[in-house]
């Protein structure tokens, strides 16, 4: 899986950004959230400010990816939804337990009993429990309510990556009518094309972001 190779090459390696939005916030959330839920582990190292804490816009922030690494049973997503996912899938969790991957945009990929809890948390909200699953939500999007999924092609049955948006129902998304959608090949592609683009997901946010890479 050469995105994961490359995550680990990477994974100490500092990223500066200079910016005037919430970045500071959604990362230091995440940073609060890991040393309550995963002691021993120096999260805080992932999130530094060169010149300061920020008082004022634009300021400069110092990220890390934060990766908990160890083996997770994927196993426990496959029994609670009687599916079978791909190995790459398979590969990523033989490797990384959960993780915040930080670029100009912050993407929380979840621990396989949390991807259980968040893709029924929407399937309750919704009234859907007995939709069939073909679509699971496994990574939060930071300063959004939207995901990222895997999601099974109603026609080839293979499951690929796509964008989740909050207002977007399951039974659209898992629908015929999404299978032309913006979608990544699997987790492998996904990740690679993150990591090319420093972590712009859309290639219309090039025009928006206001996010400057610095160092």
């Amino acid at each position: 899986m050469k995105s994961l190779e490359a995550l680990k090459q990477e994974a100490d390696h500092s990223r500066v950004y200079r910016t005037g939005t919430p970045m500071c916030d959604e990362v230091l959330c995440h940073v609060s959230d890991m040393t309550a839920r995963i002691p021993g582990i120096d999260w805080a190292s992932c999130c530094k400010f060169p010149k300061g804490p920020p008082k004022r816009a634009p300021y400069e922030i110092e990220v890390k990816h934060m990766v908990h690494w160890g083996r997770a049973d994927t196993r426990i997503i496959e029994d609670a939804f009687k599916v079978t996912l791909p190995d790459d899938v398979h590969q990523f969790y033989s490797e990384i337990q959960e993780c915040v991957l930080n670029w100009k945009y912050s993407y929380h990929i979840l621990r396989p009993a949390a991807v259980v809890a968040w893709e029924k948390f929407h399937r309750e909200e919704e009234g859907n429990k007995r939709l069939p699953v073909h679509l699971i939500r496994f990574c939060k999007l930071a300063g959004s309510s939207d995901s990222i999924a895997f999601r099974k092609h109603t026609q080839t049955g293979r499951w690929n990556i796509i964008y989740a948006a909050l207002c977007d129902s399951t039974d659209y998304l898992q629908s015929s009518e999404c299978d032309t959608s913006n979608w990544d090949e699997d987790l492998d592609a996904w990740i690679d094309r993150l990591r090319t683009n420093d972590g712009i997901l859309h290639d219309d946010d090039r025009k928006i972001t206001n996010i400057e890479r610095i160092a």
